[in-house]
């Protein structure tokens, strides 16, 4: 009966974890560029069971916990703006670098905007960079981005957004660091649009609900194995 409270309690707990990675989903449906998380859960306290005879006939756990997460990479929607700054990364690889207090960070959010030294930066004021890695500065005149990258002023060609791949690990605040990070030769942009999350606000609400129906679920599993051993202390202390 302890298994059976052990095991509950683990569901419990696991349960919890996964409704903060879905809670986190939801108060990122609206942030552009943000990918979902997932998470991946195996069973715990394995133990192998055999027949009299010898032979094995299975594995007993003791519930599930959540062993790793990770990041959806799938598109956004892609949302047209009209503004001329903003750029779409539109296929599932490829990020943004920028500048960052801590070194170079990579983000799908591409909408961008000019400071006041006539600096390309994100709208939290991060610089971007090019494709060697140097922060963008434009002359005065008429910004034009187009789908390949390529920055011009009032015509003339000034700089290339650099859009890089490899390995990231997500940071917050729509930010990644990366690993290897190279610069993509051809990738797939669309200006005047951005990204959009990637989270389906629909799916994550009815998940949220599931979730909330095992954990209640597991919840009074707990109760059941807590009553079924005081009844087994009262009939021991009987006799």
């Amino acid at each position: 009966m302890q298994r059976g409270l052990y095991a509950s309690a683990t569901g419990m707990n696991g349960a919890q974890q996964l409704l903060d990675v879905i809670a986190h989903n939801l108060a990122n449906v609206s942030t552009n560029g943000y990918k979902r998380e997932g998470a991946v859960f195996s069973d715990t306290l394995r133990r192998a069971m055999f027949a009299d005879d010898g032979r094995f006939i299975g594995q007993l756990g003791s519930g599930a916990w959540m062993q790793d997460h990770f990041t959806v990479m799938e598109v956004g929607e892609i949302k047209v703006t009209g503004n001329p700054l903003d750029v779409a990364i539109t296929q599932p690889k490829g990020f943004f670098a920028v500048q960052s207090p801590g070194g170079t960070r990579y983000t799908r959010d591409g909408s961008f905007t000019i400071n006041a030294q006539r600096e390309l930066t994100t709208n939290d004021g991060l610089p971007v960079l090019d494709t060697a890695g140097r922060e963008i500065t434009l002359p005065d005149g008429k910004v034009e981005i187009d789908g390949g990258g390529n920055v011009s002023v009032s015509g003339l060609l000034v700089s290339t957004i650099g859009v890089y791949d490899g390995r990231v690990t997500k940071l917050g605040d729509g930010l990644y660091e990366g690993t290897a990070m190279q610069v993509m030769d051809a990738p797939i942009l669309q200006s005047g649009a951005v990204e959009g999350s990637n989270v389906n606000a629909i799916e994550e609400m009815i998940a949220m609900i599931q979730l909330n129906r095992i954990y209640e679920m597991a919840q009074r599993g707990a109760l059941s194995q807590d009553e079924m051993t005081q009844k087994l202390l009262q009939s021991i202390q009987g006799r």
